[in-house]
């Protein structure tokens, strides 16, 4: 490892370590990680936990939504708060170029994020199976291990937001639009574009008991819906393009990951369909991963790179 990328890395976690910003983190991870089971208790009507096989659905909805915006303003504020304040700035003048400071910057927050979220959701394992055994554990830690995933993408994005002179308030600003963008409005326009590519209904709605949900039912269902391994049925255009409508938006990535591996949540667009598994789907998943992981960072270094400083 190089001696600069190791520097920016020790740097990193001493910062966040001796400031305020890692304790807020960690509490706020803590709480994603502990409402879905005092939900469902309380849900219940009961002063103890909710099972590991009732929290999953509730968690997936959980970590898709909070733990994208903790990680888009841990992101933001990498480079933004000390390019505000010009403590980047005696750090950019020794011998270290600045597409080191970008990943060794980013890399150190990476572990001290990862090192949060995964001793908050722990300490909820640890209480969950002590109250309520480990039935369903299995599936609630994939959700999370993908929502780590997610976190890390977001980081990249949240560092792509915060290279700039745009001060802290700004690219805060700024990562509030992204988060609903990509939470919200993102994911509706793919919802969109799913039910609108569904086939179409029986020509006699109405007339035998159908309604005109017909098509949207059968984007759920997959009996309802011709198979690509069926013989003589017709490819179904929406199972075959979802999974790279999906790479377009980390949540909804984050979402059809861990439905697609958990048995659980195998529901909806034939992710339970063996003629939609295999590299079909985990070929765009990946692809997607690896892009909101990398493309994000090469555009926090391009931007710093061509940041004027003076």
């Amino acid at each position: 490892m190089p001696h600069g990328f190791s520097l920016m890395i020790g740097r990193e976690a001493k910062l966040l370590v001796r400031s305020r910003i890692a304790g807020l983190g960690f509490l706020l991870l803590a709480a994603v990680a502990w409402l879905p089971p005092l939900a469902v208790a309380l849900r219940q009507g009961n002063l103890t936990l909710g099972s590991f096989s009732e929290i999953v659905p509730l968690a997936l909805t959980t970590i898709g939504v909070l733990v994208p915006l903790i990680a888009l303003l841990a992101g933001t504020d990498l480079l933004a708060g000390e390019l505000e304040d010009g403590s980047l700035l005696p750090i950019l003048t020794l011998p270290i170029a600045r597409t080191t400071c970008v990943l060794g910057k980013w890399a150190g927050r990476a572990m001290l994020l990862s090192a949060g979220y995964c001793v908050a959701f722990a300490t909820a394992i640890l209480a969950i199976a002590l109250v309520q055994g480990t039935d369903g554990l299995a599936d609630y830690v994939v959700v999370v291990l993908w929502g780590l995933a997610l976190s890390l993408s977001c980081l990249s994005v949240g560092a792509a937001l915060g290279a700039s002179r745009g001060g802290r308030v700004k690219t805060f600003g700024a990562s509030l639009v992204a988060w609903l963008a990509l939470v919200f409005l993102v994911d509706a326009a793919l919802l969109a574009i799913l039910i609108g590519g569904a086939p179409a209904g029986p020509e006699s709605v109405g007339a035998h008991g159908h309604d005109e949900l017909a098509p949207l039912h059968s984007v759920h269902d997959p009996s309802t819906r011709p198979h690509v391994h069926d013989a003589g049925a017709e490819p179904d255009p929406v199972g075959a393009v979802s999974p790279w409508w999906m790479a377009l938006d980390p949540v909804d990535l984050f979402r059809i990951s861990a439905m697609a591996a958990t048995s659980r949540l195998r529901t909806g667009i034939e992710l339970a369909d063996p003629g939609l598994g295999g590299l079909r789907l985990w070929g765009p998943l990946l692809t997607g991963w690896a892009g909101w992981l990398a493309i994000p960072l090469l555009v926090a270094v391009f931007r710093m790179r061509r940041l004027d400083l003076a």
